[in-house]
């Protein structure tokens, strides 16, 4: 009877354990204990770029490229050019690494760099070849558990939107009605859950582009990123950083915009530098 009334108090003690673990997992929007900084693409600016350094351990930071979005031609030249500026700066630990085939992406030989790694940053091209590489490996497995070490994830136009959860870009820019995509709830990498990331969103007259997917998918929430400008995502709070804008589509707050006023220009809300947004509460903070 001692024995099953021990045994019957494990299981007791490890459901809640499980319970509370993903009770806390569903608590933030964001990584709990690392960050995420999501760049609109451009030009990265200089105090974006440092404060990826910064929480990456900076001169002790040990780093890597993930160059996957581009295209093959240009995978080694962006590679080497990533790690030479960041040599110059002092970062020594610097690697790079790449594949375009599921089942490497779950060589342990292949992912074992991220096992130690502090920051990771993910490069520009198109997103489908990151979530066709990576969604569903243990390589992805390794950058969740890089977060959950407390460390960093950058990334910059494709390597911003690839960040959410809802794989925005491709055909979901071509019409209105996603119900006529065969994948129209496409996954991205979830470090943001519930999100939608796009980029280059002035420069590229993207501004209504994520309008079809909040409409569609009340849950998800839009964040557009103007070129040179980024945000820095911890838990539940959305920083901007950068010297453009960021704009934010919530479907609830649409629609509560529309209840209030009876006629909505804009389905977003700005956001500018420094400006604190809750993901979880969908609230301007700061």
């Amino acid at each position: 009877m001692k024995i099953i009334a021990i045994t019957i108090l494990s299981f007791l003690i490890l459901s809640d354990a499980i319970s509370q673990s993903k009770q806390s997992e569903e608590r933030y929007i964001g990584p709990q204990k690392g960050y995420l900084i999501i760049i609109g693409g451009g030009v990265t600016p200089k105090e974006v770029r440092e404060r990826f350094i910064q929480l990456a351990g900076d001169k002790n930071a040990s780093i890597v490229f993930i160059p996957t979005a581009s295209d093959d031609a240009e995978v080694l030249k962006e590679s080497e050019n990533f790690i030479n500026a960041y040599k110059k700066r002092g970062i020594m630990n610097v690697t790079a690494i790449n594949t375009r085939s599921k089942n490497e992406a779950n060589d342990e030989k292949f992912y074992k760099v991220l096992e130690t790694a502090t920051g990771v940053f993910i490069g520009g091209g198109k997103q489908h070849r990151l979530s066709e590489a990576y969604l569903g490996t243990k390589t992805l497995n390794a950058l969740f558990d890089l977060l959950d070490r407390g460390g960093v994830i950058g990334g910059s136009s494709a390597g911003a939107t690839i960040q959410g959860s809802y794989l925005m870009g491709g055909k979901t820019r071509k019409t209105s009605d996603l119900s006529k995509l065969d994948n129209a709830y496409d996954k991205g990498f979830g470090f943001v859950k519930h999100a939608a990331i796009d980029q280059h969103l002035l420069k590229r007259n993207r501004q209504l582009d994520l309008v079809p997917i909040i409409t569609q998918f009340p849950e998800i929430l839009g964040i557009g990123i103007e070129e040179s400008s980024a945000i820095e995502i911890h838990k539940n709070s959305l920083t901007v950083l950068g010297n453009s804008t960021v704009l934010i589509y919530d479907n609830n707050d649409w629609n509560r915009q529309t209840k209030e006023t009876g006629n909505v220009t804009s389905p977003y809300i700005i956001l500018g530098e420094n400006q604190i947004y809750d993901l979880r509460s969908r609230r301007i903070i700061k």
